[in-house]
Order: C-alpha cells, then sequence, then structure tokens
C-alpha cells in the first residue's frame, strides 16, 4: 500500500475572522483541525500528518509541524513549503473546512494523478467551495508549475490572501492570464482605478461560474450534508445552527 502524506493548510491570516485561530473552532466540542487529524487516522492510519503553519497553537506535540515563521502571501505558497515533504501520494487539507467521514474517505483514498475536490454550493454558503487536492508523486512538477502560476497571477489582486484552491483552478484557465496580464501594469497610475473593474469583471462576469479547473486537473464533486469551509463568523453559526 503507498503511503500517504496528508498536509493541513493552515497558514492563513483569518482576516475574514477578525484574526480568530478559526482551525480551533470547536465542533460537537472537538476543535476542526482536531477533528481532522483524527479523521484522517481512522480512515488512514499510516498517514504522515504535516501541520503547514506559522500559528503557534496549531503546532501540536502529536503531528509533523512546516514552519513558515510568516503568513504565506498565497496557498499556493503554502503548498510549495511542503515539497521537501512530498512522497508518493500528497493530499492537502485546508485547515478550516469541516469534512464528513464520507468525505474525507473520498479524498483519501483517491488515487489519480491529480484532483481537486469541491462542490457546487455548501451547506451554509450559496457558492461553490474547494476543500482538498491529491496527487501523485509523478506529476510533482506539473504541481510546482502551477502553483508558481498561481502566485504570479493572482499576485496583487483582490484575492491574494483569500484565493486559496479557487486561484489554482482559475489559474488553469487562459482567460484568466489573459485579463490578469493584459491589463494596465501594476506600477501604473491608473493602476487603482482599473483594477476594480478588472476584478469585478473576472470574479462576477467570468469567474463565478466557471470555478472548475481546466483539463489538467480532474475535478471530483463532494455532496454530502457536512463538509462545508468556514471562511466568516456567519459561516461558523449557521453551521452550528443546522445541528451536525
Amino acid at each position: 500500500m503507498i503511503q500517504a502524506s496528508v498536509f493541513i493548510l493552515a497558514a492563513g491570516s483569518a482576516r475574514r475572522f477578525n484574526g480568530t485561530v478559526k482551525q480551533l473552532l470547536p465542533v460537537n466540542g472537538e476543535p476542526i483541525i482536531r477533528r481532522m487529524i483524527r479523521q484522517v487516522r481512522e480512515h488512514k492510519p499510516d498517514a504522515a500528518i504535516y501541520i503547514v503553519t506559522w500559528h503557534p497553537e496549531l503546532m501540536f506535540p502529536d503531528v509533523n509541524i512546516i514552519n513558515t515563521i510568516l503568513q504565506p502571501e498565497q496557498l499556493a505558497h503554502s503548498m510549495l513549503w511542503s515539497e521537501p515533504y512530498w512522497g508518493p501520494r500528497n493530499i492537502f487539507l485546508l485547515g478550516d473546512v469541516i469534512f464528513g467521514d464520507r468525505a474525507i474517505q473520498m479524498v483519501l483514498d483517491y488515487t489519480g494523478p491529480l484532483a481537486v475536490f469541491g462542490r457546487e454550493k455548501c451547506p451554509v454558503k450559496d457558492h461553490s467551495e474547494r476543500f482538498s487536492l491529491s496527487f501523485a508523486y509523478r506529476e510533482k512538477e506539473s504541481l510546482k508549475d502551477l502553483c508558481h502560476k498561481t502566485a504570479s497571477l493572482f499576485r496583487n489582486t483582490a484575492w491574494q490572501n483569500s484565493g486559496g484552491l479557487r486561484n489554482l483552478c482559475l489559474a488553469t484557465q487562459p482567460y484568466i492570464k489573459m485579463i490578469l496580464t493584459n491589463c494596465v501594469p501594476f506600477r501604473s497610475i491608473l493602476y487603482p482605478l482599473v483594477r476594480p473593474v478588472r476584478d469585478f469583471i473576472l470574479w462576477h462576469i467570468l469567474g463565478g461560474e466557471r470555478w472548475k479547473p481546466g483539463p489538467a486537473i480532474n475535478l471530483v464533486l463532494i455532496d454530502d450534508d457536512i463538509t462545508t469551509d468556514i471562511d466568516t463568523p456567519e459561516d461558523y453559526a449557521a453551521f452550528l445552527e443546522m445541528g451536525t
């Protein structure tokens, strides 16, 4: 059996959560990230678990820690931080996702080349979300190239600090590069005026319904009543109201 390396990405700023380390929010008395660690151990006991973070509160002694020291600019940078520890099968889990057991098993059991797991609508949101990524080691260079491309394309955009795996998916779409690179240069005096218009077009007109990745990435849809991404206090409150 191929051993899996599971990387829990928890190096964000929690800007939309007023600075709270949301990975420690309780679900049925269990912090989100500890719940995730438990689920991984239950479904894949031999997996090596790493937490990619700079938050001291998340540096648990019973897992491996990849200390980024400072907050990475983008999620793509967090993924690249973990490269020295990549093995035959590598799984990235977003640290602020509450996974259902069936969903986490689906992610951990995936054996294809490269896939993103997500859904069209979450139980507490009316829009799409992406929760995790899995890839075989033979896809290492392809993923590295995509991470570098994503970091470059979305630098100095509205989603530099909050795009997550959405940016990685959108970076596979050819129209994204056209819009983000064939615009008024960043150093131009007109950039502050053009950027809001560009970002509005990118998301509300082109990106809103085209979140799915290009053919370079397989898309696996998760469909359950639990799995959801917690971005804001409102998301968390809505999840608790579900009574799950």
